[in-house]
């Protein structure tokens, strides 16, 4: 039996997301995101299957109109997985069971007879995408926001695997909106399924890299952090009483912080560090944002860049590297230590290291 190369890809694509998949639903650690991830992929291998068994003449093409389901249940699917991540409690409740009733009811309607035309569909499909793609884009800018309050790492960090995974999705669905509205302008169809046969390949395997390599990526927030987070965005000027209160917290606060130095520790959050102070979160948050006009992330990051600064104008030994310093003062990636060092000191760490050299190159001799 011989293959086109649309043919291969197709195979090549299939025994991704059903390896990945399967990969996934069978690890010990049960997690609800690894569960919709997994269905994900197995609705989009499937999806292809389908194209591909109609290519080879198994499969009838009225059959394949079931193939709207996968189409409609996408979008869907990927922001509950985006739930999932972004939201360390998070169940299926019935409500969410509702995100299956469009795909379900549109094929019922088919098999019932309705007329639909092909563009109709597509174009219903079209409008689902769009809306789903947009309630996850807000929620994954919910928990940057939430995050910049509540933990000292690098927020933007935990999202850049998703936004990626989002990112292929997005590009695939354009270029696809592309072949439909140009499909009278001599174009073959063969280019445009290699394109987003490759896209799909190259967004798969970027999950598949993410999920092996960063299996616990995403921290997740709760309840308690949106309320933080929400409580600072809708702060109101301080009551003279509250200023003193808050003034004295602050310089508590700054204390532990100089003489503990807690913010070593590349996860430390805002909840940790109330638990060692023995200050409710919520009043360390306010603080810090309404004495110090600094969000948790941008206080703790202030603190790990004075360290770094002293280790770079007095290294511990002659050969100690940047990402020795970096990792040293709580830090876990080089761009978002760079970015924050930058930030704070008008200069990348490598210049910051080579001024202090050649200053004290220049006072030896």
């Amino acid at each position: 039996m011989s293959f086109t190369f649309i043919q291969f890809l197709q195979l090549l694509l299939i025994f991704q997301t059903y390896f990945f998949g399967l990969f996934l639903v069978s690890q010990r650690k049960k997690k609800l995101s690894n569960t919709i991830l997994s269905i994900l992929l197995f609705e989009i291998g499937s999806h292809i299957l389908s194209w591909f068994l109609v290519s080879k003449s198994i499969l009838a093409v009225p059959i394949t109109n079931f193939s709207w389901f996968f189409s409609f249940s996408y979008g869907g699917l990927l922001y509950l997985y985006a739930q999932s991540l972004t939201y360390k409690d998070f169940e299926m409740r019935k409500n969410d069971f509702s995100h299956a009733i469009l795909p379900i009811g549109v094929v019922i309607l088919i098999f019932a007879g309705v007329p639909f035309r092909e563009l109709d569909l597509y174009y219903g499909m079209l409008l689902s995408l769009v809306v789903y793609l947009f309630l996850t884009f807000k929620t994954i800018t919910h928990f940057h926001k939430v995050l910049l309050h509540t933990v000292s790492t690098n927020s933007k960090l935990k999202l850049n695997w998703f936004i990626t995974l989002f990112s292929y999705f997005i590009l695939a669905l354009v270029i696809d909106i592309v072949r439909v509205l140009i499909n009278g302008a001599g174009i073959a169809d063969m280019y445009w399924e290699i394109l987003v046969n490759l896209i799909l390949i190259t967004m798969v395997n970027t999950a598949i890299y993410n999920g092996l390599r960063y299996p616990d990526i995403f921290i997740g927030i709760d309840k308690e952090d949106e309320t933080i987070a929400k409580l600072n965005e809708d702060r109101k000027p301080e009551s003279l009483v509250e200023n003193a209160v808050n003034s004295e917290i602050r310089t508590e606060i700054q204390v532990y912080i100089e003489q503990n130095k807690p913010y070593l520790n590349p996860a430390l959050s805002l909840a940790e560090l109330s638990a060692q102070l023995k200050i409710p979160a919520r009043q360390v948050s306010q603080v810090i944002n309404e004495q110090l006009n600094q969000n948790f992330s941008d206080f703790v990051n202030t603190y790990r860049i004075k360290e770094a600064q002293k280790r770079l104008e007095n290294p511990k030994e002659a050969k100690e590297t940047i990402s020795e310093v970096m990792y040293e003062v709580g830090f876990n990636s080089k761009s978002a230590f760079n970015t924050a060092f930058k930030k704070k000191t008008g200069l990348s760490p490598s210049q910051y290291k080579t001024m202090f050299n050649s200053s004290r190159t220049e006072i030896d001799s």
